[in-house]
């Protein structure tokens, strides 16, 4: 995820007069989802979602905020279809089980996963 991170951060900067840049970086956040695969001494397997940041080692706070790495571990996304209460829910939701759904259920009936039904036909992903 650094080669990423850091590719995106060199990609801000001006061809040319470098130095007029003064690597005013625009916010960065990588968001990686993990499918059958955990974070490594991540803690509790009930957290699925996972905040991280550059911080001081020997103090905690944080060195800048403007990257972050965000870890989705589908694994530990334990939740039914009658427990989706957000959006956030709803998409880890179908992430996780899109090969399975067979088409949109009332608990997925927006806009947003219509259109992703229908590009996942046209591109026989499956449903």
């Amino acid at each position: 995820m650094l080669y990423y991170s850091s590719k995106l951060i060199a990609d801000q900067a001006p061809k040319g007069n470098r130095r007029a840049w003064n690597y005013a970086i625009s916010e960065v956040y990588i968001i990686v989802l993990m499918d059958g695969f955990a974070m490594p001494d991540a803690g509790d397997e009930k957290y699925f979602l996972h905040d991280i940041c550059l911080c001081y080692r020997d103090h905690g706070k944080i060195f800048y905020d403007d990257l972050g790495f965000i870890y989705v571990e589908l694994v530990n996304f334990v939740k039914a279809e009658a427990e989706l209460v957000n959006d956030l829910d709803r998409w880890l939701y179908v992430l996780k089980n899109m090969s399975s759904l067979n088409g949109l259920s009332t608990y997925l009936r927006k806009p947003i996963f219509e259109k992703l039904f229908q590009l996942a036909e046209y591109s026989k992903l499956k449903p």
